[in-house]
């Protein structure tokens, strides 16, 4: 309990305070894997991204769309934004509960920084590779496991002003990231945390993008429920 109290103490930390050298603050990743055709998840998140609810619903086997909605509310001259992401991803057949997954997607929201002048919209195309595994037996304890970790490269466009002047510009950045979410059958603890990198030698130029960002949250899974086996 004392290290998730910590954990989400240093997100707060992160976004709060250090927001203010930056002009964008990286707000989460959506990284869901499926066991099985049919399958969907729901989930609440806080950290970077604020307060944000997400999901996904698996179409086929293979396929499957996924987003979220969230945001940082207004505070004083802090850092506040809104944001949203939709993608469409390609799963790879399970294999011993493991699976390989890439997306396309986009990203849009606007923030705000009064303390420097800033105001902003932007848009963020994606593609993003991951390998993750699910529902793994945490010993004989009944407690499920999912673990995941993965690359997400973006193309931020942002355009807006700053201290009155117009502000423009478009990057590439990228994210690795990690996380798990462990509990029941159907109910886990989320964690999941991860990098921001822009190419070596950009790091100050145009909109500066926060190196961190960060989670914690609950997921729900929806699944079928499963036909009862036939006496003999």
């Amino acid at each position: 309990m004392k290290s998730l109290l910590f954990t989400a103490l240093t997100i707060s930390y992160f976004t709060a305070c250090k927001a203010p050298t930056y002009h964008y603050v990286p707000t989460m990743v959506n990284a869901i894997p499926y066991a099985a055709a049919g399958e969907g998840q729901l989930g609440l998140a806080f950290g970077s991204v604020g307060l944000a609810l997400k999901g996904g619903v698996a179409l086929a086997q293979n396929i499957n769309i996924n987003g979220f909605i969230g945001g940082i509310p207004a505070a004083d001259d802090s850092y506040q934004n809104t944001e949203s992401e939709l993608s469409l991803g390609v799963q790879t057949n399970p294999q011993n509960n493991t699976v390989a997954g890439f997306y396309l997607g986009l990203g849009m929201g606007k923030n705000e920084k009064d303390k420097i002048g800033l105001t902003g919209n932007y848009n963020r195309p994606f593609l993003q590779a991951q390998f993750a595994a699910f529902d793994k037996p945490i010993f004989n304890t009944g407690a499920r496991l999912d673990a995941y970790i993965g690359l997400r490269a973006n193309y931020l466009f942002y355009n807006g002003r700053l201290k009155g002047n117009e502000f423009d510009d478009d990057l590439i950045y990228y994210e690795p990231y990690f996380g798990f979410a462990v509990g029941g059958q159907n109910l886990r603890f989320e964690l999941l945390q991860g990098l921001a990198m822009k190419n070596s030698g950009e790091w100050g130029d145009g909109v500066r993008v926060f190196p961190y960002f960060g989670s914690i949250g609950v997921v729900v899974k929806i699944r079928k429920a499963k036909a009862p086996k036939l006496q003999q």
